[in-house]
């Protein structure tokens, strides 16, 4: 008996805006979230990034961190459906930052909020303010009552252990750390945490209202070195 093959329904995947898109994090976001069939737009300081282009992510800016104003005409421009929610560590005003961004998710009626904070920043001391602000930020938006929030908090960062920036070049035999060198400790990488955003953006109703610690590998900082 002949037979034909259905046809393939068409799942129209939404629109992903990724705040500080063209830092580490974000531009691993980007290309996780490109790579999955989203259509991604990244925010920029100069309103242009090659990084961003190149990924085949859309650069939205100029874009001023923590202003309501910019991130509502970042949403508008790129009909987010789900916000990959970065804020400045080294900023003063980090959770003035979130505020702002929050609320403009809210007035947006953005469908989900991804913010990638830290992990133990729930149980650090409050003036340890590069953790404890993520957390501050965290209540903000567990306050928010929007249509899905999932907080996802990574460890260390491999990237951090090779920063030109920060005069920090990685070689072998050779590490800059601060921590006991032999001590073992969780890592992460960028694309792990990019990899759980797109899992945790797949399915909403399952990942809203959760907090995911991430982590994937336990080791030295000799073993790195290695």
């Amino acid at each position: 008996a002949a037979c034909c093959a259905m046809p393939v329904p068409f799942v129209h995947k939404p629109n992903v805006l990724v705040v500080m898109a063209t830092g580490k994090m974000g531009l691993s976001a980007c290309a996780a979230f490109v790579a999955a069939g989203h259509a991604v737009f990244g925010t920029s300081r100069d309103g242009d990034h090659i990084g961003l282009t190149g990924l085949g992510a859309t650069p939205i800016g100029p874009f001023q961190l923590g202003d309501k104003a910019s991130m509502l005409h970042a949403l508008k421009v790129s009909q987010a459906g789900i916000v990959f929610l970065n804020t400045l560590p080294i900023d003063a005003n980090e959770v003035a930052q979130g505020a702002a961004m929050l609320a403009a998710c809210k007035e947006s009626n953005v469908g989900h909020v991804i913010y990638c904070s830290v992990s133990h920043c729930d149980i650090c001391p409050a003036d340890v303010t590069i953790l404890s602000a993520k957390f501050e930020i965290e209540k903000l938006a567990a306050k928010e009552n929007l249509r899905a929030l999932t907080i996802l908090r990574p460890v260390s960062y491999f990237e951090n252990v090779h920063d030109a920036a920060s005069q920090n070049p990685l070689k072998k035999g050779y590490l800059k750390n601060l921590h006991d060198p032999k001590k073992r400790l969780p890592w992460v990488s960028t694309v792990d945490v990019a990899r759980a955003a797109v899992a945790v953006a797949s399915d909403d109703t399952r990942w809203n209202g959760k907090t995911i610690e991430c982590s994937a590998w336990n080791g030295s900082s000799m073993e790195l070195s290695d």
